[in-house]
C-alpha cells in the first residue's frame, strides 16, 4: 500500500471520530448540557478566600463570564466559578441518576469542588479535591478525565462552587452529563487519545530505527521532536500519572519547558531538513529568532513565571509554522520535491494549534475534536513529516546515483580512446599488471596480441587523416566484435593496438589474431584502391615475465611480422625470436 492510501486510511479513521463530539441534548435525551450560559465567576486576587468567605456576597462579587478579567503573570491565579444545576438541567435529567461534571480544561494545578447535598434532611456541603498538584484525588473524582461524579443527593437548586488555582488562568468549559452519555464520551475520548499516542509512538520508533541505521541528522531532530511532543500530550492527558505519579508531577511543573523543547526540536529539524541556512536564509533567520524566543520561554518557566512563559509559548506556537511553511514553499519552487509533504504537515499543525487556542479562549465549543485538536494535527503531521523524510532520502539517493553515474562516465572517458572506443594506453598498463598477477595466482594462461596497421603513414599521406581515422575506428570496431567480454582491447598509440586475452593459450590467441587480420583486409580492401592490412605479434605469459618483458616479446613478434613481409601473425616463441637481448631479431616465420 503506497503512502497516499495510508494517508487516505488515516483520514478515514480520524474522520470517523467526528461522531465523537459530545452528544447534544437532542441526541442523548437531554443527557449533556453546557453550563457556560449559567456560570458566574470571580477572580480571587488575594488567593486566600476560603469557601465560607465565598458564600459571603460582600467578599466575592460574582459576575457573568463575559465580564471576568483573568490576570496574566504571577505564580498562581485563583478563580472561582458557580452555577445552579437546576438552571441548566433540561427535562428528563434527574440528579438522583448520578450526574457527571466534566471540566474542559487541561489538568489545572488544583481544583476544589463544593457541592450542596441534602443528607438526612439536612443541607451540608461536600468538598472534592483534584488537580495535578493535589496529593491524591478525592473519592468521586476522575482525575485523568478531569471530571466529578456528583452525589445523587446534591441539591440542584443551590450553587455549586468550583475553585481553580493554576499558573495559566483561563475560563473552563463545564458540561453536565448523564451516566450513559458520560460513559460514551469518556470511552471515545480515551480511544482518540490512545489512537493519537499510538500513531506518534509508531512514528517515533520507526524513524528512530532509521536514524540508528542511517545516522542522518534530520532523523535525529525528528525523533527528538516527536518524543517531546508525545511526552507533552501524555502528560496533559494525565496518562503519565497512571505510570508514575512522581514523574507526572515533575513533568507538569515543567510542562512549558517540555513544550518549548518540542518546538525547538521542530525548528532545528526544519533547518536540517530544508537546508534553510543555505537555500532560504531569510526564513532561517526567522527560525533562529523563534528558537531564541522559545529558549526565553523555557527560562521563564524555570524561574516560575509560568503564566508569562505560557503566553510566550502560545504566541510562538501560532507563529512557528509560518516561516517553516514559507521555507518549504521556496524549497519546493527550487525543485526540492520532498518539501511538499513538509509544507502540508506544518499547514495541518498550524490549523490544529489555532483551533486549540480558540478553544482555550472559549471561542470554539468544547468537543473531542477541539479538545484534542493539537493531538490530531500532530498525528497527521508526524506521518506527513515521516513521508517527507522518506522522500528526502529517495531524492538524495537519486542525486547520489546521478553523481555516481556521472563519475563512472567521467572515469570511463578518462580510460577510453575517443576515436576507436577501445581502452587507452593508461588503462592498458594497469590492466596488464592485474591480469598477470591474477593469471599467476590462479595458474591460468594469459595471452597478448599486439597489432599494427601496415604502411599507415603512407596511407595518411595518400588519402588524408580523415580516411586514416576512419580506418582506425573501423579496426577498433572489428576488435570489439571479435574479442570476448572478458578480453580487453586497447589502442596502444597511433596505429598500434593491443589485446589482453585472459585464460587463452598460444594457439587460440593466434587464431584470434588471424581472424582480425583477415577481417581487416576484407573490410577495407573493397572501399580503397590500396588494401589495408595489419601485422600482429602474439605472446603468452611465461614464468619469468613481468609486464614489461611480456609486452616486449609481443612487440618483437609484431616487428618480426613486419620485417617478414607484413600482413601476417608471428608468435613470440624462443625459436622464432631468437635472443631477445641481441642487436638483431632472429629469422622467424609465420605460424
Amino acid at each position: 500500500m503506497d503512502r497516499h492510501r495510508w494517508i487516505g486510511l488515516l483520514l478515514l479513521i480520524l474522520c470517523s471520530h467526528l461522531y465523537l463530539l459530545p452528544p447534544s441534548a437532542a441526541q442523548a435525551g437531554s443527557c449533556k448540557i453546557s453550563l457556560k450560559p449559567h456560570m458566574e465567576g470571580w477572580v480571587d486576587n488575594s488567593g486566600t478566600t476560603d469557601f465560607d468567605g465565598i458564600r459571603d456576597s460582600s467578599k466575592a462579587d460574582f459576575t457573568p463570564l463575559s465580564k471576568i478579567k483573568i490576570p496574566k503573570g504571577g505564580p498562581e491565579i485563583v478563580t472561582w466559578f458557580r452555577f445552579r444545576a437546576a438552571d441548566a438541567m433540561a427535562p428528563g435529567m434527574d440528579s438522583r441518576s448520578g450526574l457527571f461534571l466534566f471540566i474542559g480544561y487541561f489538568l489545572p494545578q488544583n481544583v476544589s469542588l463544593f457541592v450542596p447535598v441534602i443528607d438526612s434532611g439536612n443541607e451540608t456541603v461536600r468538598a472534592y479535591e483534584t488537580g495535578w498538584d493535589a496529593p491524591l484525588p478525592s473519592s468521586g473524582t476522575d482525575f485523568v478525565n478531569n471530571s466529578f461524579h456528583l452525589p445523587q443527593t446534591f441539591n440542584p437548586d443551590r450553587f455549586i462552587y468550583i475553585r481553580i488555582s493554576d499558573a495559566f488562568g483561563g475560563i473552563p468549559q463545564l458540561f453536565l452529563f448523564g451516566p450513559a452519555a458520560y460513559d460514551r464520551f469518556i470511552s471515545e475520548k480515551q480511544a482518540l487519545e490512545w489512537l493519537i499516542a499510538g500513531i506518534l509512538l509508531a512514528m517515533f520508533l520507526y524513524n528512530l530505527a532509521i536514524f540508528i541505521f542511517l545516522r542522518d541528522r534530520p532523523y535525529f531532530y525528528y525523533v527528538l521532536y516527536i518524543g517531546f511532543l508525545l511526552i507533552y500530550l501524555l502528560t496533559l492527558w494525565g496518562q503519565v500519572r497512571l505510570l508514575h505519579p512522581g514523574l507526572f508531577r515533575f513533568l507538569m511543573q515543567h510542562i512549558i519547558l517540555i513544550s518549548a523543547l518540542s518546538m525547538i526540536s521542530a525548528l532545528w529539524f526544519a533547518r536540517s531538513f530544508l537546508g534553510s541556512r543555505i537555500y532560504t536564509p531569510r526564513a532561517d533567520l526567522a527560525i533562529q529568532v523563534l528558537g531564541a524566543v522559545l529558549v526565553a520561554s523555557a527560562f521563564l518557566d524555570l524561574i516560575h513565571q509560568s503564566s508569562l512563559a505560557n503566553l510566550v509559548a502560545l504566541v510562538t506556537a501560532v507563529i512557528l509554522p509560518l516561516p517553516l511553511i514559507c521555507a518549504s514553499w521556496v524549497r519546493l519552487r527550487q525543485g526540492f520535491i520532498a518539501a511538499r509533504y513538509f509544507l502540508v504537515a506544518w499547514g495541518v499543525l498550524m490549523i490544529g494549534v489555532l483551533a486549540f487556542i480558540l478553544f482555550s479562549f472559549g471561542v470554539l465549543p468544547m468537543t473531542l475534536i477541539s479538545f484534542h485538536s493539537v493531538g490530531i494535527a500532530s498525528a497527521f503531521e508526524s506521518i506527513l513529516l515521516s513521508f517527507a523524510l522518506a522522500d528526502r532520502i529517495r531524492v538524495l539517493n537519486r542525486h547520489r546515483q546521478q553523481l555516481l553515474d556521472s563519475e563512472r562516465r567521467l572515469t570511463e572517458l578518462s580510460i577510453t580512446d575517443e576515436l576507436t572506443g577501445l581502452k587507452n594506453k593508461r588503462y592498458f598498463a594497469s590492466k596488464l599488471a592485474s591480469e598477470a598477477t591474477h593469471a599467476r595466482r590462479m595458474h591460468q594462461p594469459l595471452a597478448m596480441i599486439l597489432l599494427d596497421v601496415d604502411h599507415f603513414k603512407a596511407f595518411n599521406d595518400t588519402y588524408g587523416h580523415l580516411e586514416g581515422d576512419a580506418v582506425l575506428a573501423g579496426i577498433g570496431a572489428l576488435i570489439r566484435d571479435v574479442i570476448r567480454e572478458s578480453d580487453t582491447g586497447c589502442r596502444y598509440g597511433g596505429e598500434e593496438f593491443v589485446i589482453i586475452l585472459p585464460g587463452v593459450g598460444e594457439d587460440m590467441a593466434f587464431e584470434v589474431a588471424e581472424r582480425l587480420r583477415k577481417k581487416a583486409r576484407s573490410r577495407f580492401s573493397s572501399d580503397l584502391p590500396r588494401p589495408v592490412t595489419i601485422s600482429a605479434g602474439v605472446a603468452v605469459l611465461q614464468p619469468g615475465d613481468d609486464p614489461e618483458s611480456f609486452l616486449r616479446r609481443a612487440d618483437h613478434a609484431m616487428y618480426l611480422a613486419k620485417k617478414s613481409g607484413r600482413n601476417q601473425t608471428v608468435t613470440a616463441r624462443p625459436e622464432i625470436l631468437g635472443s631477445e637481448t641481441g642487436s638483431e631479431i632472429g629469422s622467424g616465420q609465420a605460424k
